[in-house]
């Protein structure tokens, strides 16, 4: 499980590369005046017409990542503990088992991805505030030399917030279908 989210994940975000990197622009420009984002669009056609395909692309190495942790980190924590606490009779398949299983997924998940995703953001937004990177690692290496590896996390909390609720509410929601449609739990 872990393997497939992982590629699952970088793929899909890999093709989302563009999208994202519209938004983080979106985002720091507002923060400035003169923005010249109108919106998703404009945003697309702004950053090819400077930058080319290559600026629609820019961070994709650390997106990609950023979404195969995430993936495998949800799949690792659901399938495991799911797997777990069966094999261990430490519960039934059931309801309550899924909400945990969903929480320790949103929690792996949020913890594996952190770092990409603080990296990510921090190199796509840098041009729109006029700050230069040399490279993802040279992003890296600023980051980690002010705020030490743990400056890697920031944002943890917030972002659990935001991905949590869809973790718990979507995979327990996703079993309890199943099993209406005459299906079996997943195993």
């Amino acid at each position: 499980m872990w393997s497939a989210g992982f590629i699952a994940g970088a793929a899909g975000f890999w093709l989302a590369n563009p999208l994202f990197q519209a938004k983080v622009r979106i985002q720091a420009s507002l923060m400035q005046s003169g923005s010249n984002h109108k919106g998703l669009i404009s945003s697309i056609n702004n950053t090819f017409e400077s930058e080319g395909v290559k600026g629609l692309y820019r961070g994709s190495t650390v997106l990609m990542a950023r979404g195969a942790l995430l993936s495998a980190g949800a799949q690792l924590g659901y399938d495991y503990v799911k797997t777990t606490a069966r094999r261990q009779n430490l519960m039934d398949d059931g309801p309550m088992l899924h909400l945990i299983s969903s929480i320790s997924s949103a929690f792996l998940a949020v913890t594996f991805c952190t770092p990409a995703d603080f990296i990510m953001t921090k190199y796509q937004s840098a041009p729109a505030l006029g700050i230069k990177y040399k490279s993802i690692f040279d992003c890296i290496k600023t980051v980690v030399s002010k705020n030490g590896v743990f400056g890697l996390y920031r944002g943890w909390t917030p972002l659990f917030m935001r991905i949590g609720p869809l973790f718990i509410i979507n995979m327990p929601l996703y079993e309890q279908c199943r099993r209406l449609l005459g299906l079996s739990y997943l195993t």
